[in-house]
């Protein structure tokens, strides 16, 4: 009677040792597989905050174009020389980067995934000198179809030269033969007049465009993500 009730009980922990191993074995894989929900949760996340981060610091740095030569030319370019620098990829990458800082300690920015900026460097770019001044080129024609004017790429921009420059400019372009001449001159004219008129250090090579930024981001939580953003100014 006392060995049967003995082996009775055995059987009934023994079961019950069987459901506390399974449940503990179940809880592991479930647990092992919230995390795992959780980290790539926290990575698409950090992901997208870091693509945020980069392409509203593009954004706001190129609407620091040149005012004056688009008051007075109608031409949008970003002048990477800010006034002082000397200009080009690496402090127009400065600017971005001073962008994206500020938007990191921004009081009303609550980061939450601790995320901080490890590297930036600009991919590619496009300046107004470049390929014979082709985006000058390109934006003077886009103006002139804006105001209005019909006509080949030659009349267009000497629509161009006859609204912006005086009649001294006007006989010396008449004398350019080809369109790249007088791209050459028109850009020549604003440059020397940039820097007489408004005492700046003005220089074609200096004025962007458009650029793709590639940023590298890191979280305190261990996780990375790398950003890329290009933007052109028109």
């Amino acid at each position: 009677m006392i060995v049967r009730q003995y082996n009775t009980y055995k059987e009934a922990y023994r079961k019950k040792a069987e459901i506390t191993v399974f449940l503990t074995l179940l809880m592991t894989i479930l647990c092992t597989l919230l995390m795992t929900v959780i980290y790539a949760v926290r990575v698409q996340a950090i992901k997208i905050q870091s693509e945020a981060l980069l392409d509203l610091a593009i954004k706001s740095a190129f609407s620091e174009y040149n005012k004056t030569l688009y008051e007075k030319y109608d031409l949008l370019f970003v002048d990477t020389s800010y006034h002082g620098a000397n200009g080009g990829d690496a402090d127009f990458c400065n600017h971005v980067e001073a962008y994206i800082n500020a938007n990191l300690s921004s009081e009303t920015n609550s980061n939450l995934y601790k995320v901080s900026l490890k590297n930036i460097d600009v991919k590619s770019s496009v300046y107004a000198d470049e390929n014979g001044y082709e985006c000058f080129l390109r934006q003077i024609l886009e103006y002139e179809k804006a105001s209005g004017n019909y006509g080949d790429d030659s009349e267009l921009v000497e629509y161009y030269a006859m609204d912006k420059f005086d009649e001294l400019f006007i006989e010396k372009f008449d004398k350019c033969s080809s369109l790249d001449d007088k791209i050459h001159l028109i850009a020549e004219e604003i440059e020397k007049n940039m820097r007489e008129d408004y005492s700046l250090d003005f220089s074609f090579d200096n004025l962007l465009m458009s650029a793709s930024v590639e940023a590298y981001f890191v979280s305190d939580y261990g996780c990375g993500s790398k950003a890329i953003s290009e933007y052109s100014i028109i």
